[in-house]
């Protein structure tokens, strides 16, 4: 197995970040038909990571 590595977010993530959110997002979709129309966003990454 290979060693996890945990660490803070750095504001170079962010862009990343919102990509995966928003794969998180669109799989969800077809379990949740209530998730409002694109763009959602679950959290403010951007303040997160300030």
């Amino acid at each position: 197995m290979h060693p996890i590595t945990i660490r803070k977010a750095r504001p170079a993530d962010l862009q990343k970040l919102l990509v995966f959110e928003q794969g998180i997002i669109t799989a969800e979709r077809s379990y949740d038909p209530t998730l409002k129309e694109d763009p959602i966003h679950y959290y403010d990454l951007e303040k997160m990571i300030a």
